[in-house]
């Protein structure tokens, strides 16, 4: 394996998610005006004094009820000042609940009636609503950045020298557009032309050039698709060149590289096959050639990376994606301890890679040190940036529930001595935290409810979960599929423990006619094999083994089944084994496990010798081969194996966990 440098972590292809929107760079928000803006309206002073003071001590809740109250004994009089400063603290505890910044935002929308000719409501609102857009969905983005877009005009027509929100406004007309939301040629090209215009007034502002860029790549892939060819390459081919200038304008930077490969991605393969779009032989290795591109593009971006670079964390969560995506988990992981290196406090990065570690369950134990730094509460909750951290903070303490209450369990069902006490240590752990998350989260929010059910399980009290589970499955059903499916699963695997086969049956059942959902196909033939109900688990196990080859259950299941049809005789156990096919890699990894499991320690030898000739390099070979000797018996062999594999200085995580966990034993 070759040694990677930082700026090397990402490589190799896969396709990528549609790439996330740019950090905004509006102004910060100013002080709130003096009274003599105002000359023509009061407050009582004393009243304004005080909430003044309880504003400057940090009691903000206290300062917002008294501005609020002078703005109602005012009847529509109170000065400018007054709804500005409602603003500002509103603002300053948005974090602490959506009310607050929504508190903030009608403040100002009123200054702004009632102060028409003032742009300091306009400039508060214009990075209100350009930060709330940048963790919105489409819909709510496009309105938002309307609503930017108007108090951007304000600002202009008040100062025409505001280059930055004139850069705003024309954002506003032509984001619509990128999403097909509106079809006004006319209205892009002359913002494009205005953005050109500013584009000198603006010196490092890259956002410029990569609006110009996106309008005239999104321009050129609609002429094409009406038809349009020449016209069409040629705007493409100009969008591409647009970031290309900028590239080479700020070398060694990573927001220049990062926005091309959002533009790669808003584009798709058609970018490299401007001639022959419509030969599906052709686009298909232009996707090829897309996805090493763009792994590329945010590797480099990766290797400019700062500490204090206000893209960092957009870049590492794409540059992750693509490579999860691409099945690069390795090449993931190691990008995301990095970038904790250089950022300790990013608890973006740290649920992330909570998340990738929680993936393998043999690396349960590694969770809580990469997660519990995130479990603190934010220090700032102002804005939108404050809404952000408090939801991340949740995010964080929902993945600690969930992993404390799985140690409780693995914990209890080791029973060696001290484990006990352990697992409890992790049950109180696990109520005090999850007290935390409700308390922060809405009513009867599934995510919440799915987690005081694991609770319940983790009690012993399956009725209480089987409750919990059926008020979080129908909400889960309009809200996420993907939910709902894991709903329907936990919520069978309750009713087994409730004793209620049957209405186990039932939900599995729906989950996998909804989604196909994996783990409830699994849970399902887990019921099936318990039940000796072989004849209808073999038919699903054999779609299991094709789908889910690596999974640990899979193997653990065909396992049984084959143990239970050999009937003790070892050749007809070896035969059956024979039959599980090997014809390609994955089908190798699954009979590994399989036989392994079963004891026929030969069969899985040989087969992973195959796999370390054909990949010398592959780190995961070594792991399946400590996994085969460790479940074998033979401790030793399977540290000197992976002590033995050459690093070439790339820590693999995988590997340092599996030494732990064999020393411990």
């Amino acid at each position: 394996m070759a040694q990677l440098g930082f700026a090397q972590i990402i490589g190799g292809g896969g396709s990528a998610p549609p790439p996330g929107q740019p950090r905004q760079n509006a102004p910060s928000t100013p002080p709130s005006m003096s009274p003599g803006n105002s000359p023509s309206r009061d407050a009582p002073a004393a009243d304004a004094a005080t909430a003044d003071k309880l504003a400057a001590e940090g009691k903000f809740a206290d300062a917002a009820r008294m501005y609020s109250d002078i703005i109602r004994k005012s009847r529509g009089r109170a000065p400018l000042e007054i709804y500005l400063k409602l603003g500002d603290v509103a603002n300053q505890i948005a974090g602490e609940g959506m009310m607050n910044a929504v508190a903030a935002r009608n403040a100002w929308e009123t200054a702004a009636r009632e102060y028409p000719a003032s742009p300091e409501p306009h400039r508060r609102l214009m990075k209100f609503c350009l930060d709330y857009a940048d963790i919105s969905q489409l819909d709510t983005r496009l309105e938002l950045i309307r609503k930017a877009g108007e108090s951007a005009r304000r600002l202009v027509e008040a100062d025409p020298a505001d280059f930055r929100s004139d850069m705003v406004l024309q954002q506003s007309i032509i984001e619509p557009f990128l999403f097909d939301r509106s079809g006004d040629t006319d209205a892009v090209e002359a913002a494009v032309a205005r953005l050109r215009e500013i584009e000198p007034k603006l010196p490092g502002e890259i956002d410029v050039p990569f609006f110009i860029g996106r309008a005239q790549a999104k321009m050129g892939s609609n002429y094409l698709k009406f038809g349009r060819r020449e016209e069409g390459a040629e705007l493409v081919k100009a969008g591409l060149a647009t970031v290309d200038r900028m590239i080479a304008q700020y070398p060694a930077s990573a927001g220049p590289l990062f926005r091309k490969a959002q533009i790669l991605q808003a584009v798709g393969p058609i970018a490299y096959v401007l001639d022959k779009f419509d030969d599906e032989t052709a686009v298909a290795e232009a996707q090829q050639q897309l996805s090493r591109d763009t792994a590329d593009l945010l590797g480099a971006a990766v290797g400019y990376l700062k500490d204090d670079d206000g893209d960092l964390e957009s870049i590492v969560s794409f540059a992750v994606q693509v490579q999860r995506a691409a099945g690069n988990d390795l090449v993931a992981e190691n990008l995301l301890r990095a970038i904790m290196q250089m950022r300790p406090n990013s608890a973006a990065a740290r649920i992330q890679l909570a998340e990738l570690v929680s993936d393998d369950k043999a690396r349960l134990e590694e969770i809580l040190p990469i997660i519990e730094p995130a479990c603190a509460p934010p220090q700032s909750m102002e804005g939108i940036a404050g809404l952000v951290a408090a939801d991340t903070y949740r995010q964080a303490l929902m993945i600690s529930v969930r992993t404390r209450i799985s140690l409780f369990e693995m914990l209890e069902a080791r029973a060696a001595d001290g484990d006990a006490a352990l697992a409890q240590a992790q049950l109180r752990a696990t109520r005090d935290e999850l007290q935390i998350v409700v308390s922060r989260s809405p009513r009867n929010a599934p995510r919440v409810l799915r987690l005081l059910a694991q609770l319940a399980l983790a009690d012993k009290d399956p009725k209480r979960a089987v409750d919990l589970l059926n008020q979080a499955v129908p909400t889960a059903r309009d809200l996420d599929p993907i939910l709902h499916a894991e709903l329907l699963t936990l919520l069978g695997k309750a009713y087994r423990r409730a004793g209620q086969p049957e209405e186990a049956r039932k939900v599995f059942d729906d989950a996998i006619a909804r989604t196909g959902f994996a783990p409830a196909r699994v849970a399902l033939v887990r019921q099936l094999v318990d039940e000796e109900n072989y004849p209808e688990a073999r038919p699903r196990l054999e779609r299991l083994r094709n789908d889910l080859p690596a999974d640990p259950e899979v193997q653990t299941l065909q396992a049984e089944i084959l143990t239970w049809e050999a009937r003790g005789n070892s050749q007809v156990l070896a035969g059956l084994l024979d039959k599980i096919p090997e014809d390609h890699t994955q089908a190798k990894v699954n009979k590994i496990g399989v036989a392994s499991r079963v004891g026929v320690t030969a069969t899985a030898t040989r087969l992973i010798d195959e796999l370390a000739r054909q990949f010398p390099t592959d780190p995961r070979v070594v792991i399946l081969r400590a996994q085969v000797l460790a479940r074998a018996g033979d401790t030793e062999a399977a540290l000197a194996a992976l002590r033995g594999f050459d690093t070439q200085g790339v820590p693999i995580p995988q590997m340092q966990a599996m030494i732990t966990q064999l020393t411990q034993k």
